[in-house]
Order: C-alpha cells, then sequence, then structure tokens
C-alpha cells in the first residue's frame, strides 16, 4: 500500500476537528484534516508534497461538481450588460465573450430581465427550452425589446438569443448563480456556515481508495449529513406560478400554439 494507516479520528461532532461557524480556511488545511481522519496522516504529521497535490486535485473535482448541483454553489450574481440595437444573439462568459459576466447554464440561470431604454424597471423575460425555442415560427423578428430569451451552455462561454430581436440599445440583466472557482493550495477561502465541514468531509470519503485505506466507520454518513446540511441552506422557497393569461399580461392564442402578449 501507498500508506500505513494511523488511527482514524473521530467522526459525528467528537474531537477537534469537527469544525462549526463562518470562517475562512485554505484548502492545505481541508486536505491536511481530511487525511488526518481517514488515517492517512498522523495528528501532527504534515501532508508530503505529492500527497497534497492529489488532495487539492480531489478537492477541485468535488468543487467541479458540486458546481453542476443547484443547490451547492453558495451565492447569486446580478449582472447588467448594455445590449446593441439590432443584435439578438450574444455569448456570455467571464472571457473572450460579447458580455463579460458570469456563465450562466440551465442549472445556473435564476432569472433574465430586461430594462427599456431611459427607464429603470426590470420586466422579466420567459427562459424557453430548446422545444419552445424550435417552436417558434419567426426567429428574426424584432421589437423595441426582447419578451424571450434562449440559452445554449455552449463551453467554454455560453450563447443567449433574444426575441424578438431588440432594435433598441435596452439593458439585459441576468441572475446567475455564482459558480465555486479552482482552489489553490494556500489561498484563503470564505465561505458560509457549512461548507468548511462538507468539503472536508466529502474530501475524506472520496479519498480513501486512492490512497489506499479503508473507509472508517461512519464517514459516509457524516459526509451525506454535511452535504444535505449545505444544500438545504441553499434552499429556496419554491413560489407558486400564476398564468399570464389571469394577471391580464398575456395569454395563450390557440391558433399559433404560443403565448401572447
Amino acid at each position: 500500500d501507498r500508506h500505513t494507516p494511523s488511527p482514524a479520528l473521530p467522526h459525528g461532532g467528537v474531537g477537534l476537528f469537527f469544525v462549526q461557524g463562518h470562517m475562512a480556511f485554505t484548502p492545505r488545511t481541508i486536505v491536511t484534516r481530511a487525511l488526518k481522519r481517514i488515517g492517512v496522516l498522523a495528528a501532527n504529521e504534515t501532508a508530503p508534497p505529492a500527497d497534497m497535490t492529489d488532495g487539492l486535485a480531489l478537492l477541485n473535482a468535488i468543487r467541479d461538481s458540486w458546481n453542476a448541483h443547484a443547490q451547492m454553489p453558495p451565492v447569486m450574481t446580478r449582472t447588467a450588460y448594455v445590449l446593441t440595437a439590432n443584435d439578438g444573439e450574444y455569448t456570455v462568459g467571464p472571457s473572450g465573450a460579447n458580455l463579460t459576466g458570469p456563465r450562466p447554464t440551465p442549472l445556473t440561470l435564476i432569472d433574465a430581465r430586461v430594462i427599456l431604454v431611459g427607464q429603470t424597471q426590470e420586466r422579466g423575460l420567459d427562459i424557453l427550452t430548446r422545444q419552445r425555442y424550435a417552436a417558434e415560427p419567426s426567429k428574426t423578428a424584432t421589437d423595441a425589446a426582447p419578451r424571450a430569451i434562449y440559452l445554449e451552455a455552449t463551453a467554454p462561454i455560453s450563447t443567449i438569443t433574444l426575441l424578438p430581436i431588440p432594435t433598441t440599445a435596452c439593458t439585459l440583466v441576468l441572475y446567475v448563480t455564482g459558480l465555486i472557482t479552482a482552489f489553490s493550495v494556500d489561498t484563503s477561502y470564505d465561505f458560509k456556515e457549512g461548507y468548511e465541514l462538507a468539503f472536508e468531509l466529502e474530501l475524506a470519503r472520496l479519498s480513501c481508495n486512492p490512497f489506499g485505506v479503508p473507509m472508517p466507520d461512519g464517514l459516509v454518513d457524516d459526509a451525506r449529513d454535511a452535504v444535505g446540511v449545505v444544500k438545504r441552506t441553499n434552499e429556496d422557497v419554491a413560489e407558486l406560478g400564476c398564468d399570464h393569461a389571469l394577471t391580464g399580461d398575456g395569454g395563450y392564442d390557440i391558433r399559433t400554439d404560443r403565448d401572447s402578449y
């Protein structure tokens, strides 16, 4: 085996390594505590560089997996973009895109709104599925402002299409779940309550096989519970929707099988 296991540390809130509260941490600390939990490191031992590199890579894999889950990223960002008149298609992403900002995906795009020229009030946009976008009879129709948006999660930047194509330089507002950025080993990160322990326990659980040590009793349950706490913290209260036809600002046209405005 690669390692001679040391006695694993206790789980379930017992002992030095149960961390509560809101505080900054470094990935080096998380990796070290995770390896101590599963007995790869002794209580006062420091992780060798190779183990730290492997642990950091696995921690970033956890981060990437959590970014694909709607309840795991910790924050929401609001970004406003002034559009170009008569342009209905844009790329969006942190770099190399027409609109520079958080990259939206179907999982991370919470809401999309538009502000008309000379106004400050945001108006909601209908977020189209692929099926509804394909059913739109005219992709080249124009109006002063769009009423709907279609998102294609191309990589590394996403592509959005506005319908109808706006003829004015209105402002598009996107509300996007902020993704967890890649970890560097000695950079300090500040997350809200629950994340630190969830990262540590999940890393400990996933490190057992690659580090060649047995899974400590209770670790699977502890890791699941810690991740569940984070999910519950980030969970939004579901809102009951209301059909446009009942609010007087639109309806459904049976002749075209489309929403009417």
